[in-house]
């Protein structure tokens, strides 16, 4: 067997390899003698101690972010807790009438079409004010005009939370003339005296 240092040839010049400058003149000789110039270990050092720093400050920055951001969660969950709403909610009141069923008129020669009072619910609000009447006609609600609605519109309008009052502008047709007027009137369930359909 040949050995593995045969096949390297004693001739072959390492690249780092030096034929210039003894390896004994090299021991012990200053860096610059050797044409390699060094800088001082504090300019080396400088930008990594200047980089170094300011990690630790940036560190120190997410931290106190961090920090901050963790109070404000807990302050948040603290204030939805102090408004967190009852496990069993009151029931919204429901929507009640006036005991008052209205209806369309069809056009005629003499009036357009028109909302008017077809009956009044014995007891109910609209009953017991005494100023409405069957074939008034109905204008507005709550000073806004019903001639364009639809009666499902107007009903919707006349209905409400029960305890809330409603504004009627009527029209009644007395011989030759025409009388104008506003009823107010307070909604109310239709078990105690109210109702009626369409309002």
């Amino acid at each position: 067997g040949n050995s593995p240092q045969a096949a390297v040839s004693p001739k072959m010049n390492l690249p780092h390899a030096s034929t210039n400058v003894p390896a004994s003149a090299l021991k012990g000789a200053p860096p610059s003698s050797i044409g390699v110039p060094l800088q001082r270990s504090d300019e080396v050092l400088a930008p990594l101690r200047d980089a170094f720093d300011q990690v630790l400050r940036e560190t120190a920055e997410w931290k106190n972010l961090a920090a901050a951001k963790d109070n404000e969660i807990a302050r948040l969950k603290a204030q939805l807790a102090s408004m967190q709403l009852p496990s069993n909610p009151v029931p919204s009141s429901p929507r009640v009438g006036i005991g008052m069923v209205v209806g369309k008129q069809p056009r005629t020669h003499n009036w357009p079409e028109r909302v008017v009072v077809l009956r009044l619910t014995s007891g109910g609000p609209a009953e017991e004010s005494r100023r409405i009447a069957v074939n008034d006609c109905l204008e507005a609600i709550d000073g806004e005009s019903v001639t364009n609605l639809e009666l499902d519109a107007v009903c919707a309008r006349i209905v409400g939370p029960s305890g809330s009052t409603v504004s009627l502008s009527l029209c009644r047709h007395v011989a030759a003339r025409v009388e104008r007027f506003t009823v107010t009137l307070q909604r109310r369930q239709p078990g105690a005296g109210g109702g009626g359909g369409g309002g």
